[in-house]
């Protein structure tokens, strides 16, 4: 017979190793917080879903980009908007988390959507749940209306704006921004979707001065806006091109473009 001694009585249990489901509000703790700066310019936070699920991991970004999600962190945990803390004493803190999908390799993998205060299970889950509905619907915008002018200049910028994001940001910003692609998510066309994304929004507020519209587009599908700009486009005289994804918004821009040139 063999004896093994053991002495794991500093170590917490991580929980089984079953993610726990996405849609839904936990309450959790901070099992550890590792500042990875300046190599990954974030904070790499491990969570602690109790005995039924397995621990997930989440990072916290310090860019411009990410500021809003790092306000949305240190809330949950009920820091002041300016300040400093101590990574360690975060350490057993309690939170509520929304957990969305991810996936790796194929397979179902947890990710924190969102973070909020200790307590907050049912009015910040609804609350949670129709800031999702509503960012899906829009794709996105209910994250764009808040987006800073210059963080939105940013966005709109080439490629070079992104070399200091690693692969994990890029793709916590893209679902963040509610951003959907067909066939595999690649850094290069996430990015792209960002950059249009922020394209489309440029000039999206108003200063007072503009009308309305005198148009009843936005209440057409997608569909009727394709077929209204195909027979406008089989007209000699009509030269109406969509850039990128044929999206609701850019198909309503490019008419309403070519209304002003030649109203009908």
């Amino acid at each position: 017979m063999t004896v093994v001694k053991y002495d794991n009585a500093d170590v917490e249990s991580g929980g089984s190793g079953e993610q726990p489901p996405a849609g839904k509000v936990y309450p959790v703790k901070i099992a550890s917080v590792e500042d990875r700066r300046p190599d990954k310019n974030d904070l790499a936070v491990i969570v602690d879903f109790g005995q039924k699920y397995a621990r997930v991991w989440s990072y916290v970004n310090f860019g411009e980009a990410s500021k809003w999600k790092f306000r949305e962190f240190t809330d949950a945990l009920g820091l002041k908007p300016k300040g400093q803390f101590d990574t360690s004493k975060i350490e057993g803190k309690k939170l509520n988390v929304k957990v969305t999908a991810d996936s790796y390799e194929g397979e179902y993998k947890a990710r924190i959507g969102r973070w909020l205060k200790p307590g907050s299970d049912n009015g910040d889950e609804e609350e949670a749940e129709e800031q999702e509905e509503t960012q899906a619907s829009s794709n996105g915008s209910a994250v764009a209306d808040d987006l800073d002018p210059e963080l939105a200049e940013d966005l709109k910028a080439d490629a070079d704006f992104y070399d200091e994001w690693d692969d994990d940001d890029v793709k916590s910003y893209f679902d963040d921004l509610g951003l959907e692609l067909a066939g595999r998510k690649t850094r290069k066309k996430m990015i792209e979707a960002i950059v249009e994304f922020a394209t489309e929004r440029e000039g999206g507020g108003s200063d007072g001065d503009d009308k309305e519209p005198d148009d009843d587009y936005p209440t057409w599908t997608v569909d009727e806006l394709k077929e209204e700009v195909k027979e406008r486009n089989d007209k000699a005289d009509a030269e109406i091109e969509i850039v990128g994804r044929p999206t609701k918004d850019k198909l309503i821009a490019a008419l309403r473009e070519d209304d002003q040139k030649e109203p009908f």
